[in-house]
């Protein structure tokens, strides 16, 4: 006659074979090409903000600025020769850049400009003054 102690053993013994069984799993991947930026120097390295909506490219002598699609230059942050990695802050606000030769790391904030279209607005003020505001004072 069977105990209940040793019913119980039973499945956690069984459990434990099947555990060390070797189980073949297949799985997929979806992927979609987003966009090719066509540099014209060879790449170093690559770093993204941790929102994914720019993208820094490291190239010879410089940081190319690139939209997250990789379509749009955004700017370019000139380096030194010798800087040879390039990691990003999370909010995209600062790229760290490694640099070998000098055994150094530099630290560059990096700050979006947004230019305004603003010639045939009314404005007040010298016309190349750093700050223009523009008021619209039509509008019911």
């Amino acid at each position: 006659m069977m105990t209940r102690a040793a019913v119980l053993r039973i499945p956690a013994a069984l459990l434990f074979l099947f555990a060390l069984q070797a189980v073949p799993a297949r799985g997929e991947v979806e992927w979609t090409s987003l966009g090719t930026a066509s540099l014209g120097k060879k790449p170093l390295d690559v770093a993204t903000d941790a929102a994914g909506k720019t993208l820094f490219v490291l190239v010879p002598g410089e940081v190319l600025v690139y939209s997250a699609d990789g379509r749009t230059l955004l700017g370019r942050v000139p380096v030194d020769a010798g800087v040879s990695r390039i990691a990003a802050a999370p909010r995209g606000d600062k790229i760290y850049l490694t640099d070998q030769k000098s055994r150094s790391v530099r630290v560059v904030r990096v700050d979006r400009v947004v230019r305004i279209e603003v010639d045939d607005s009314p404005f007040r003020g010298p016309a190349r003054a750093p700050v223009t505001v523009v008021v619209f004072s039509d509008y019911q």
